[in-house]
């Protein structure tokens, strides 16, 4: 395939949106083509980045198989088809151009829920997550570590842009962590630290984890914006991580993965849960949200 480059500059961006690289090497070999998420790497790097520094070998051939199997890949999961001569995807005039919209048929859906059985969401997956959020976001989890690494260590155009253009189309954030001086925070990691010794370090970052945030607080609501951020601390031993969307409305979503002992957070699956899609079990969840909400405190 003799345009391999131009084909992947085309297809990459799209496949990135929804697939991290660890789904994406799973949907390239449901359509026959083995790879490594090292390789997808390298590719990034080299042919979208153009990293022509760093010594990387991508055969012709690699090329023109990596590419036919992005194609495959966007026909699976997009209504599109690809045109070769104009190097370009043709979408049906009458389908919803939506980059936020589902494939029809996910090899991991049931019954609505969709669950991502490699683990945590990639920042750019989350993004597109909560990107058409209209009323409140709510983020709960242990220490918020990742999250408040989101603004701290990634570039603004990465995470920070996105919360701040949300803030300023009306958007609550309200995130929610454990309370670093809480008793019960202290016996979570102490029982966590028996299968994962790192785990002790953990807790004792969180007082640092929460002045971060409460910077990150005060920073984006200076200002002025229509939307609040808003940061809690909570008593409640947790069972899940919630990544909610707009609760009350019929197209409430919900990124949910329970803790399990001894594995580590990034690494439990994930379940998507949309309202009109699982109405019974996003509203289980939401109950029981609504409960932390109702104890949590605020940090002014």
């Amino acid at each position: 395939m003799s345009n391999s480059k131009a084909i992947i500059r085309l297809c990459y961006p799209t496949l990135i949106t929804r697939f991290n690289h660890t789904t994406l090497v799973i949907k390239l070999e449901a359509v026959g083509f083995k790879t490594t998420a090292a390789t997808l790497s390298n590719i990034k790097k080299q042919i979208i980045e153009g990293n022509s520094a760093r010594k990387i070998n991508l055969s012709r051939e690699l090329l023109g198989e990596v590419a036919r199997a992005f194609i495959l890949v966007i026909e699976s999961n997009w209504p599109w088809k690809y045109d070769q001569a104009k190097n370009e995807f043709i979408k049906p005039a009458n389908t919803e151009d939506s980059a936020d919209s589902e494939p029809e048929e996910t090899p991991h859906q049931t019954h609505g829920i969709i669950i991502y059985e490699e683990g945590r969401r990639s920042t750019s997956e989350k993004i597109q997550f909560i990107k058409n959020a209209k009323k409140e976001i709510i983020e709960v989890g242990i220490r918020l570590h990742t999250f408040s690494q989101y603004f701290t260590s990634r570039r603004k155009s990465e995470f920070r842009d996105h919360i701040e253009q949300l803030l300023k189309n009306g958007v609550t954030m309200k995130c929610l962590m454990m309370d670093p001086s809480s008793e019960m925070t202290r016996l979570y990691f102490l029982d966590r630290a028996k299968a994962s010794p790192d785990e002790a370090k953990a807790y004792e970052q969180m007082p640092q984890i929460l002045e971060e945030l409460k910077k990150i607080k005060n920073e984006l609501n200076q200002q002025g914006y229509k939307g609040r951020f808003e940061l809690y601390t909570y008593e409640n031993f947790p069972y899940n991580h919630y990544m909610m969307v707009d609760p009350e409305e019929e197209n409430g979503k919900l990124l949910l993965s329970s803790y399990i002992h001894g594995i580590r957070r990034a690494h439990c699956p994930v379940l998507e849960i949309r309202k009109n899609k699982a109405r019974v079990t996003f509203n289980t969840y939401l109950e029981s949200l609504n409960l932390i909400l109702k104890e949590a405190k605020e940090i002014v």
